[in-house]
C-alpha cells in the first residue's frame, strides 16, 4: 500500500484512502452545491412569483383606477349630451306650445272683441247721453240749492247770533267762550254742508275723542266713494301745529283729503282764502269754506271716475273701437259733454262772484250789528255798576274775527 507523508505535519496517509476521502468529500461538496443551487433556485422562484403577484396586483389596481376614470369621464360626457338633447327637445316643445297658445289666444280675443263691440258702443252712447242729461239737471239743481242755501244760511246766522248773545250774558270765562265759539262754528259749518250736500253723510267726531271735527262721506249715485276729514278752527291766530296733527289724523282714518277751515290764515297767507299745503292737505278761509269744499269734493269724484274708467281702458282693442266711435257719430256727444262742462264752469264762476258780493253785504250788516251789540254791552255795564274784565276788546259776530 502506498503511503503519503504530509511535508508539514509529518502525518502519513494512505494514497487510496486519501483518494476515497477526497472523492467522498468532493461528492458531498457537489451534493451540497446542488442542494444550494436548488434552494437558491427555489428561493428565486418564490421571490419571482411574489414579485409577479405584487406587480400584477398593482397593475390590476392601476387598470381598475384608469377604467373607473374613463367610465366617469364617459358617463359625464353622456350626461352632458343627454342634458343638451333634453334642453333642445324642451325648447322645441316650449316654442311649439307658445305658438299654439298665442294662436288660440289671438283667435279668442278677436272673437270676444267682435262679440262685445256692438254692446260696448251702445252702452257708451247711452252713458254719454245720460251724463249730459244729468249735467243739465245738476246745473238747474245747483241754482235752486243756491237760493235754498242762502236762506238757510241767513236763518242759521240769525239763530247763532241770538245764541251767542245769551252765552256772553251767562258765561264770561275766556276758555268757555272759546269752546262755545268753536262749537257754534262747527254746528254752522255742518249745517251749511248738509244744505249744500244733502246726499252726503256728515258725522261728528265726539268731543275729547282723537281726530278732527267732521267726517264728510261723499256719495256718488248712492255709493259712498270717499271721506273728507274736516277740522274747524275758530281761534284768533293760526297755529302751525294744526297741520301735522291733521296729517296724523288723516293717516289714522280712511280719509282721502284733510281740510282745515279757519277764521284766520297764516301770516304769509293772509291775502289768500285757500292754501294747498300738500297733495291731500288744504287750509281754507271760513267765509268761503263751503264753496272750496265743493270744489275739493268735485276733484275727489273726478279722480274716482277716472280710476274707474282706467280699468275699462286696459283693453287696447276696445279702446281702439271706442276711438273710432268717438271719431264718427260719437263726436257730437263728446262736444255736447264738453259744452256742459264749460257751462258748469261758467256757472261756478258766476256763483263765486255772487258769493263774494253777498259776503261783502253780510259783513256790512254784521258790522252794524256789532256796533249795536257793543252799545248794548256798555249799557249793561253802566246799569249794573259792574266792571266786566274783557281780555280782548274784539267781538265775534260771525265765523270771522273782526277789529
Amino acid at each position: 500500500m502506498t503511503e503519503f507523508k504530509c511535508p508539514k505535519c509529518g502525518h502519513k496517509y494512505e494514497v487510496e484512502e486519501s483518494q476515497r476521502a477526497i472523492e467522498k468529500q468532493a461528492a458531498a461538496l457537489k451534493q451540497q452545491q446542488k442542494e444550494a443551487q436548488e434552494e437558491t433556485k427555489r428561493l428565486l422562484a418564490e421571490q419571482k412569483e411574489k414579485l409577479e403577484k405584487e406587480n400584477a396586483a398593482k397593475a390590476e389596481a392601476e387598470i381598475q383606477k384608469q377604467v373607473k376614470i374613463k367610465e366617469a369621464e364617459a358617463l359625464k360626457e353622456l350626461e352632458k349630451e343627454a342634458r343638451a338633447e333634453t334642453k333642445r327637445l324642451l325648447s322645441e316643445q316650449k316654442e311649439k306650445l307658445e305658438k299654439d297658445r298665442a294662436s288660440k289666444v289671438t283667435a279668442e280675443v278677436n272673437k270676444q272683441v267682435k262679440a262685445k263691440e256692438a254692446e260696448v258702443l251702445k252702452d257708451l252712447k247711452k252713458n254719454m247721453e245720460q251724463e249730459a242729461k244729468e249735467a243739465r239737471n245738476k246745473a238747474r239743481d245747483l241754482e235752486r240749492e243756491k237760493l235754498k242755501a242762502a236762506k238757510a244760511e241767513w236763518e242759521t246766522e240769525k239763530n247763532r247770533l241770538t245764541t251767542q248773545v245769551q252765552a256772553l250774558e251767562t258765561d264770561l270765562s275766556s276758555q268757555q267762550n272759546v269752546e262755545l265759539k268753536g262749537e257754534a262754528a262747527e254746528i254752522r259749518l255742518k249745517a251749511d254742508l248738509e244744505a249744500r250736500f244733502p246726499e252726503d253723510r256728515l258725522e261728528d267726531i265726539k268731543k275729547g275723542a282723537e281726530g278732527a271735527d267732521l267726517e264728510q262721506y261723499i256719495n256718488l249715485n248712492g255709493r259712498e266713494i270717499a271721506m273728507m276729514l274736516i277740522e274747524r278752527k275758530s281761534t284768533k291766530t293760526f297755529q302751525k301745529t294744526w297741520i301735522p296733527k291733521l296729517k296724523k289724523d288723516l293717516e289714522k282714518s280712511n280719509g282721502v283729503i284733510g281740510v282745515i277751515v279757519t277764521d284766520v290764515m297764516p301770516k304769509d297767507k293772509e291775502e289768500s282764502r285757500f292754501w294747498n299745503v300738500s297733495s291731500n292737505i288744504y287750509v281754507v278761509k271760513a267765509d268761503a269754506s263751503v264753496d272750496f269744499l265743493d270744489v275739493l269734493r268735485g276733484g275727489v269724484i273726478d279722480s274716482f271716475i277716472l280710476e274707474e274708467a282706467s280699468v275699462v281702458s286696459e283693453d287696447v282693442e276696445i279702446t281702439s273701437n271706442v276711438f273710432k266711435f268717438l271719431s264718427s257719430e260719437g263726436k257730437e256727444h263728446l262736444v255736447e259733454f264738453r259744452n256742459n262742462i264749460l257751462e258748469k264752469e261758467d256757472q261756478l264762476n258766476q256763483r263765486n262772484k255772487d258769493h263774494i258780493r253777498q259776503i261783502k253785504k253780510e259783513w256790512k250788516n254784521l258790522n252794524d250789528q256789532k256796533e249795536t251789540f257793543l252799545k248794548l254791552w256798555h249799557g249793561l255795564q253802566d246799569a249794573s255798576q259792574t266792571r266786566f274784565n274783557l281780555e280782548d276788546p274784539k267781538i265775534l259776530v260771525t265765523d270771522q274775527t273782526t277789529e
